[in-house]
């Protein structure tokens, strides 16, 4: 019994004291890790995409090539993977120099009574503000009969309304009235950019230069026909003077 005790006594003290004397291995290579980690170079703040390197793409190349969805320039515009640019441009977060993306709407006598009726049902449950924002966004589009008139000619709104362009303007400037905010403007970004495109000095003199000198065919035409007759007639002149002296 007494050398039971014993060896009972020494096997607890053991117990007691392996935490203290054996150090925790894990500690090592957490404390490694961090000073690793702290030692990487900081990661760039645009947005970027990484290539597959050459060698591993062709170990298998088919591993490597998306059959679904085209992530960046890389595989834009293949045909296999054109089903997936619907559902892409939904989010309408697509504006790549100048040039925004929106699916195609369909307005009719009871849009604006289904639409309301779906922002409602939005703003009362919680469950997001997607809807919310898209009618936000459409009024800050729409502002007249003319901005109206220009997506109906680009044929991204399909106007069924009896009363125009000008009743359309008048109902999408109607579906934002009474919604709020009750997040982040999930379109927030996108206006940001648009407003910034259109401010840029440049742009607008390019798009006054396609409004009044390129906006029909003709006036194309003509407007190279100029430049042409000018630089010949520079030519002829620099030939004559050549010539006298």
């Amino acid at each position: 019994m007494q050398s039971q005790r014993y060896i009972r006594r020494e096997m607890e003290g053991s117990v007691e004291a392996g935490p203290h004397d054996i150090e925790n291995p894990y500690v090592v290579l957490e404390n490694s890790l961090i000073e690793e980690v702290g030692r990487l170079s900081p990661i760039s703040n645009s947005r970027c995409i990484y290539r597959v390197p050459n060698r591993l793409r062709h170990v298998s190349e088919d591993v490597y090539t998306p059959r679904v969805i085209s992530i960046g320039p890389l595989h834009h515009g293949r045909e296999a993977l054109k089903a997936m640019e619907e559902h892409k441009k939904r989010y309408l977060q697509y504006f790549d120099d100048g040039i925004l993306e929106i699916p195609k709407f369909v307005a009719h006598d009871a849009t604006e009574f289904v639409l309301k009726n779906l922002v409602a049902f939005e703003q009362c449950t919680g469950l997001g503000n997607y809807l919310s924002d898209y009618v936000i966004l459409m009024d800050q589009l729409v502002d007249t009969s003319k901005d109206a008139e220009l997506l109906v000619k680009y044929k991204i709104i399909v106007n069924m309304l009896g009363g125009g362009n000008n009743e359309l303007s008048d109902m999408i400037n109607r579906l934002s009235n009474g919604v709020s905010q009750q997040n982040e403007f999930y379109f927030g970004t996108l206006l940001v950019d648009l407003n910034k495109f259109c401010s840029s000095t440049w742009h607008k003199r390019m798009a006054n230069l396609r409004q009044n000198y390129f906006n029909t065919p003709w006036a194309t035409i003509s407007f190279f026909a100029a430049v042409l007759l000018l630089i010949l007639t520079m030519i002829q002149t620099i030939c004559s003077i050549i010539s006298l002296t």
